[in-house]
């Protein structure tokens, strides 16, 4: 089984391995609660990440990826350099909007792009 792992600041932000989120002890909540929770976007491991990596790099536009309903997706385009601050700018202005775990995504590539003071006062307002 080939595994993708993110890891930020030596902590894992996203991993397709189930087994990642599966085997934490999580206090008792369902999977429901725990993938909902923690960014686990479904069947993500086996063949289905490279297929979304492919079908995000040569087959959405970069607004199409934006929207995406797949969170994964979602992910790989605000991680995409080619994205610049104009696209995460509606991300940025309706991050109430996402699940708490996406929004650590949108702040920390804002940061990366120098958007910090704006992250800082999106993330106090919410």
């Amino acid at each position: 089984m080939h595994v993708l792992s993110i890891i930020v600041d030596g902590e894992a932000w996203l991993c397709t391995n189930p087994q990642f989120y599966l085997l934490k002890d999580h206090n008792g909540k369902t999977e429901e609660d725990v993938i909902r929770e923690t960014g686990f976007v479904g069947n993500i491991w086996g063949l289905d990440a490279p297929y979304y990596i492919h079908y995000y790099l040569n087959v959405l536009s970069a607004d199409e990826s934006l929207t995406n309903d797949n969170y994964f997706i979602r992910l790989l385009a605000v991680l995409d350099g080619r994205i610049g601050k104009r696209r995460l700018r509606p991300l940025l202005d309706n991050i109430e909007n996402e699940p708490e775990w996406f929004r650590k995504w949108i702040r920390l590539r804002c940061e990366a792009e120098g958007m910090c003071g704006e992250a800082a006062e999106e993330i106090q307002k919410n």
